[in-house]
């Protein structure tokens, strides 16, 4: 009844600055959609916690894949000495670390989601305000939380929720670069998008497409300054990243024998300079991209392909089915948007889509498809405006069919994902570890001695045990 009422005030709230809206005006004020967007992301908020708390992870509270992991990170970066597991994000952990002394580290990572969540949900909102107007932007928030995985993202104790809030910023800015005909908006996302993550290599090339076309539309040499964000991105990465980081090539290498069934493959060596922002050289960048082409044939995990079939007809294809009928029917009917907004709205759309491919022919989680579905939104909001457009006279009837919509999709649990959660057990053990009245049985993979004593400090510093937001980790499965 909670989320009934909540999308019921949420769709009465913009029926009634419809109404308040002369009939010859498309949209309302500027201001009014902002307001709009607010209560819009507000309430998206509260629904992810209040839907994931009963539905989502009985009897665990939270996705803590490698916990320990990202653990370990934090802690390096809190105390300025070399990680142990050096293939996480050291720019991701020193962005938690501003928080974790105040917070700890459970709750640090909350917080820091709870930020991504909310950078993520504007920049979406951007993205489709720039490729379909103010409606477009409005819808893209209202629909972003009938994704499982934009609404679990407070309650992952990882570093995926800041991938995916800094990739689609990335993604925005570049979109930014087409409308308005300018290449350092998308310099400064693929600047961003490198920093974070090699991974962000994808986005980098995407944004530096753009920046390219641009440059080269208007050639103008006043544009030769969209280099100085690389510049200072590559900088940054020089001081913040070890120069020892796993590349990108070994990273993706580790990955591909993992999903083959070898768990503890041993390091390989390349020919070439492997990819690591900030001390690698970009001329090896075309030899990277084919690396990880040849580690991506389906020969390789032929056996694994198998197993996802029913996880890819449950998650994604449904989703996908419904994302290209409506694009189909956008396409070709008088509502067809023009090649400008369609650039907007396709070419930052490519890193999300190949994302979305190699999650499906790889491992189907929960984070993985975080980083791949932030396009969608954008898309549904896009085609939705276009459809009240042709509904200009009857504004009610859009919104009528997104709220049924909506209801019937997450409340009845009709999306698999909500129906069959992707059930992802924590790997909390070095939390257990530091229980301070209970003793509770753990496995020794999943321990680290210096994240278990950086739960001990945080325990003698007043921070409860297992965070402040209602985390039950005392079940156990």
């Amino acid at each position: 009844m909670f989320q009934f009422l909540s999308w019921a005030l949420l769709i009465g709230l913009i029926t009634v600055v419809l109404r308040c809206v002369r009939p010859k005006i498309d949209t309302p004020s500027k201001g009014q959609i902002w307001v709009l967007l607010c209560i819009g992301i507000l309430l998206s908020a509260w629904l992810a916690h209040y839907r994931f708390s009963i539905w989502y992870l009985d009897p665990w509270p939270a996705l803590a894949s490698d916990f320990i992991q990202y653990c370990d990170a934090i802690v390096s970066a809190e105390q300025g000495t070399t990680a142990r597991f050096t293939q996480r994000s050291p720019i991701a952990a020193q962005l938690v670390s501003f928080l974790s002394p105040h917070l700890g580290i459970i709750d640090g990572l909350v917080i820091s989601n709870a930020i991504a969540f909310v950078v993520l949900s504007l920049s979406i909102a951007f993205w489709a305000w720039l490729a379909g107007g103010r409606y477009a932007a409005l819808l893209s928030v209202s629909v972003l939380i009938s994704f499982v995985s934009f609404a679990v993202m407070t309650r992952m104790l990882d570093f995926y929720p800041l991938y995916a809030a800094v990739w689609t910023l990335s993604a925005s800015l570049s979109a930014l670069s087409i409308k308005k005909m300018n290449p350092i908006w998308a310099a400064i996302g693929a600047g961003l998008a490198l920093l974070m993550d090699p991974r962000g290599l994808f986005w980098a090339l995407s944004a530096l497409a753009i920046a390219a076309g641009v440059s080269v539309m208007h050639r103008r040499w006043t544009h030769l300054i969209a280099l100085l964000p690389l510049l200072c991105s590559y900088g940054i990465a020089n001081f913040l990243i070890p120069s020892d980081a796993p590349s990108l090539e070994l990273q993706a290498w580790w990955f591909a024998q993992e999903r083959a069934g070898q768990f503890n493959p041993e390091p390989i060596a390349w020919a070439h300079d492997g990819f690591v922002w900030g001390h690698s050289s970009i001329l090896d960048i075309p030899t990277t991209l084919w690396t990880l082409l040849s580690l991506s044939r389906p020969e390789l995990l032929a056996g694994h392909q198998t197993g996802l079939l029913n996880e890819r007809m449950g998650y994604v294809w449904p989703k996908v089915t419904v994302l290209l009928g409506l694009f189909t029917w956008l396409i070709f009917s008088k509502s067809r948007p023009s090649w400008r907004k369609f650039l907007v709205l396709m070419v930052p759309a490519m890193p999300f889509l190949l994302a979305l491919w190699q999650t499906s022919t790889s491992q189907i989680a929960v984070r993985r498809l975080l980083l791949a579905w932030p396009f969608a939104p954008v898309f549904l909001g896009f085609c939705l405006s276009r459809l009240w457009s042709a509904h200009r006279n009857r504004p009610w009837v859009p919104f009528v069919l997104l709220y049924l919509g909506l209801w019937s999709l997450t409340w009845s649990r009709m999306d698999p994902q909500w129906r069959s959660p992707l059930q992802e057990p924590p790997d909390v053990d070095a939390l257990y570890a530091v229980h301070p009245e209970q003793t509770i049985p753990t496995h020794i993979e999943f321990r680290d001695q210096r994240c278990e004593d950086a739960l001990r400090d945080d325990l003698r510093s007043g921070h409860p045990w297992g965070g402040r937001f209602k985390m039950k980790w005392l079940v156990k499965p």
